[in-house]
Formats: C-alpha cells, sequence, structure tokens
C-alpha cells in the first residue's frame, strides 16, 4: 500500500480560538487517511475505504475544508522528507562539520568549539520556539513539517508588516490579519488561547521569529544544495558542506600584536569592556578567501585604491557555524529589520574592538555571554568616507 496523494492544511483564526490542522492521504488501494486536531497537539486519524470513488472523495474533503477557512500548507510532501535521510545519509551538522572542516583532529579546544558553535544554533531556536530540530537529519521543521523556501521568504515578507507594528505598538486589525497569515506558514504551537500579542509582544519575539526563519532557510537550503551536487556530480559521494579550515595561532608575536590592537581600539564606554582577549585562532573560508584575493587583483589591475583595513565583526555564537558554511554574506533586502541593519543591508565592521564585540556579547539582544568569539577581517574598503 502506497500513497498517491497527501496535502496538509491549516486554519488560523485568533477570534474563534482556531489553530487548526487537517492532512489527507489517498493510498493505491482505494483507502483514504485524514489527520486532524490542534496543531503540535496529539492528531487524531481516521481510515475509510472508498474503492474505486477514493479520488473523487479525496477533492471532495478538499474542497469542503478549503470553503471552510482552511489554507494549504506549504511543506516539503514526504517523499522529499524522506529523502533527506538518503542525501545526510543520518549525519547531522555537527558531524559533518568536524569531518569537514581542516583542523588538526588532534586538537580537542578547537574540536569542541566547532560542536559548541552546532549546539548554540539548535538551542536558541528550540529553547525559546516551537521549532524542533531531528538530530538524525540536521532540519529543523515546524510542528506541521518542514517549509518550503518560497513559504519562508513569504513568511519573511509578513514578519517584516509584523515587525513595523510592534514598533509602533499598533495591535490592531493589520496586526492580527498579518500574524494569522504568518501563523498559516510558519505553524505556531500555542498553549490555551490562540492571542496574537502572546505569540509577538514585542520586538524581541519578532526577532526570534526571524531567527527562526533564518534556521529553517539554512536547513532547507543544506538539503537543497547537497542534492544539487550529487546532481551534478555523479561521481561525488559525499557531497562538501564546509570549505574551511581552522588553525591554533601559536606565534607570541602575532597574538601580542592582535592584543595590542583589541586594547588600542578598545572603548570604555561599551558594556563587554572587561572582556579580554583569551586565545587567537585564524580560520580561512574559501569562498571569502577566492573573493577577496579575486577584487584584490582587480582593483590593483584598476589601479584603484584598496583602502586595506584590518577591522573587527562581532556576532553571536549561534551564527558562526552558518559563517564557516556560507562564509559572511549580505542579508536580503527583505531582512531589514534585523539586529545590527542600521545603515542598510551590508556587511558590517568597526574599528572598535568593542563595538563588534558588544554583538558577540549579546548586548543589543539583551543576554549577556562571557565566553565569545569574535573575528578579526581584512577589508578592502576603497573609497570611503
Amino acid at each position: 500500500m502506497t500513497v498517491g496523494r497527501s496535502e496538509k492544511f491549516i486554519m488560523v483564526e485568533s477570534g474563534n480560538n482556531h489553530n487548526k490542522c487537517w492532512y489527507i492521504e489517498e493510498h493505491d488501494n482505494g483507502m483514504i487517511r485524514t489527520t486532524w486536531g490542534r496543531v503540535g497537539n496529539s492528531l487524531s486519524t481516521t481510515e475509510k475505504q472508498f474503492g474505486s470513488s477514493a479520488s473523487k472523495e479525496y477533492d471532495k474533503l478538499v474542497k469542503s475544508k478549503l470553503k471552510k477557512g482552511y489554507t494549504k500548507l506549504r511543506t516539503i510532501d514526504s517523499a522529499s522528507s524522506s529523502s533527506v535521510d538518503n542525501v545526510i545519509q543520518k549525519k547531522n551538522l555537527e558531524e559533518i562539520a568536524l569531518q569537514e572542516i581542516i583542523f588538526d583532529k588532534s586538537d580537542n579546544q578547537i574540536k569542541s568549539m566547532i560542536q559548541v558553535f552546532c549546539q548554540a544554533n539548535i538551542h536558541t531556536i528550540t529553547s525559546s520556539t516551537n521549532i524542533t530540530f531531528n538530530s538524525t537529519t540536521g532540519v529543523f521543521q515546524t510542528p506541521c513539517g518542514v517549509v518550503t523556501l518560497d513559504a519562508i521568504n513569504d513568511a519573511r515578507n509578513i514578519l517584516n508588516k509584523i515587525y513595523d507594528l510592534v514598533k509602533d505598538r499598533d495591535f490592531g486589525y493589520d496586526f492580527i490579519r498579518y500574524t494569522e497569515q504568518y501563523c498559516t506558514i510558519i505553524p505556531q504551537k500555542v498553549h490555551g488561547r490562540l492571542v496574537c500579542t502572546k505569540i509577538f509582544r514585542d520586538l524581541k519575539d519578532v526577532q526570534k521569529q526571524n531567527d527562526v526563519l533564518d534556521s529553517l532557510k539554512d536547513s532547507i537550503e543544506t538539503i537543497e544544495q547537497l542534492n544539487n551536487q550529487k546532481d551534478e556530480d555523479k561521481t561525488v559521494e559525499e557531497p562538501k558542506l564546509f570549505n574551511c579550515e581552522i588553525k591554533k595561532v601559536t606565534d607570541e608575536k602575532v597574538i601580542e600584536n592582535i592584543k595590542k590592537l583589541f586594547n588600542k581600539t578598545h572603548q570604555n564606554i561599551h558594556a563587554c569592556r572587561n572582556l579580554k582577549v583569551k586565545t587567537v585562532y585564524e580560520i580561512n573560508i574559501e569562498s571569502m578567501t577566492k573573493a577577496y584575493n579575486n577584487t584584490k587583483e582587480a582593483w590593483i589591475k584598476a589601479k584603484k585604491d584598496l583602502n586595506e583595513q584590518e577591522l573587527w565583526h562581532g556576532t553571536k555564537k549561534q551564527n558562526i557555524i552558518s559563517i564557516m558554511k556560507n562564509g559572511m554574506i549580505i542579508p536580503p533586502a527583505n531582512a531589514s529589520h534585523c539586529t545590527g541593519r542600521m545603515f542598510g543591508n551590508l556587511l558590517y565592521f568597526s574599528d572598535q574592538s568593542t563595538k563588534s564585540l558588544n554583538y558577540a556579547y549579546g548586548w543589543w539582544s539583551g543576554t549577556k555571554d562571557t565566553n565569545c568569539y569574535m573575528f578579526l577581517n581584512k577589508v578592502l574598503m576603497g573609497k570611503s568616507y
């Protein structure tokens, strides 16, 4: 017995306290299975045999749910979801990172650091939201499944509108409408009555949901990246996600120079002013190094001013594994509300060590972590102002 057709539906109406999901499957033996209940709770299931009329009954049931106000969920279907196991081959992101990142495998300090980055990314999302993490596949998913990339992008656009309303403390009709729309794309498990202001109480809640979208997007892109690499090169047994190298710096002169630069650009006005440089690592992310060298070569040929500077970049631990995988990327235009985007969609650096360190410290997000990591980067500034 195999599934011929399957779809998932959701209805979110805060006024009527609806936060319900309904799934339907048509099997090749004429049986139809329906599953329903409140999002995130235990669901009920019924199976009925319709024989040759199963397809007509399937269409009839779907039409009835749409008429009642249900919306089709935009999740990856069961076939695609099961293929995730085959693509990643039972390895989660931590295992892949430890295998693919180039470092001295006997260095337990670097190994532990990579594990910290992976676990921080997972914990931040799962501890503050109802998003779950599958440790086997390395994929984040909502209470109703893994959401598609297009759905995530649409949710981001809605979240931008919610951000503007929450910022203005406008919790009226538009806020409720957008929150309901958002929850039909990114299902939320709600304890008790569905109240929109419990989902988005303040801007921190908006930021949490933005982090959720980042993690969901990263999960799907990881799957697609692995699938695409296998499609492009059939000889590749294990497509690589990480092309970077980490080395512990042992040259005392280099370490001393970095400490001097840190202290020289230190500002006492910043909350993290008491933190000190403990250990220095050199990290080479292949995509960034290649882009940097190509740009530098082109600018030299064009006789452009390189204006090469060493600048700081601080970020939370949960973002570092993504940087190691993708490099530092300019955020999309539809994510302008995120922390640290004051001057638009750019890569952000500072010539003040503690200014950047505050972002790693967690000062801007309201949390503090004294075990921080910060990048010192070579940056081609060109003509600056």
